[in-house]
């Protein structure tokens, strides 16, 4: 199986300040060719039967008699091609409140955004939008940007795209830090993405989709705060919560997820999680 082959390009710039702040944007190309993966069943069938790709008939296993499936292999191919492109934000500024003439609060604090801008991300397809038996099969370019996987089956397409891609998200903290204790509020935030069933680069389905579930996630927030401490030189204690305000992710059912019926990778499945930790040093 060949490797997969990449090429990417980057411009940006940077400012920084004597007042300390520094900003800093990025646009980012990639192209990724030969992508290694995985097909799902249905697509990897629609493209033996349908587009008629041997490579893709040899990974469908027949019993001796050549009537029923013994197995479908699902092992990592490559396929298709994929192209992503956007933008990478960060601001951070400091201010150092014992030189401020602030009188109450001594210490240092930290403001931080660290952004990204998703302006495209790209895939191939098979897609199959007839009716059974006239099907209408085709290959197209999907941009997933601002959806995620929705449901494949025939006179429907979907399930695509995968993992959510936000067109925006970032996180925002503020740090307050003062001798050998500090302490961090942060701001996850991911925007809405649509299932790929609706995704106008799909062509005009034959079966109109009826999600089992939402058919978007709305946009997405999350809480975090943490302290830490250097109890001296050898010892640091920290403690925090995640999701502070116990935010559920999205659920789609088993049609339009990865697993648990939400996409764990992208959102937070526990709930509010409390941690404490302890580091030596010796």
């Amino acid at each position: 199986m060949p490797p997969e082959t990449s090429e990417t390009f980057t411009i940006g710039a940077n400012y920084s300040s004597i007042s300390d702040l520094e900003i800093s944007a990025q646009f980012f190309s990639t192209n990724i060719s030969n992508v290694v993966g995985t097909l799902g069943y249905q697509e990897l069938l629609n493209g033996c039967f349908i587009a008629a790709n041997l490579s893709l008939c040899q990974r469908v296993h027949r019993q001796g008699s050549g009537v029923f499936f013994d197995h479908i292999d699902l092992t990592n191919i490559n396929f298709f091609s994929k192209k992503i492109e956007g933008f990478d934000f960060n601001i951070r500024q400091g201010f150092d409140l014992a030189t401020s003439g602030n009188k109450l609060i001594d210490g240092e604090l930290e403001l931080q955004m660290m952004g990204t801008l998703a302006l495209k991300n790209t895939r191939n397809g098979y897609i199959n939008s007839g009716p059974f038996p006239e099907l209408n099969f085709e290959e197209v370019s999907i941009d997933c940007t601002g959806f995620h996987d929705g449901e494949a089956y025939i006179g429907n397409p979907g399930g695509t795209c995968g993992e959510p891609i936000p067109k925006w998200k970032h996180i925002v903290s503020a740090k307050y830090s003062d001798g050998d204790w500090s302490l961090t509020a942060r701001w996850r935030y991911s925007s809405s993405t649509q299932i790929d069933n609706l995704n106008p680069d799909v062509p005009t389905p034959f079966a109109p989709f009826r999600p089992k579930f939402a058919s978007e996630t709305g946009a997405v927030h999350y809480i975090d705060l943490s302290g830490n401490w250097d109890i001296n030189e050898k010892l640091n204690l920290s403690a925090g919560v995640i999701n502070l305000f116990d935010q559920d992710p999205p659920i789609f059912g088993d049609c339009c997820s990865e697993q648990a019926n939400t996409f764990p990778s992208s959102y937070n499945p526990l709930g509010r999680q409390f941690f404490i930790a302890a580091r030596a040093n010796f």
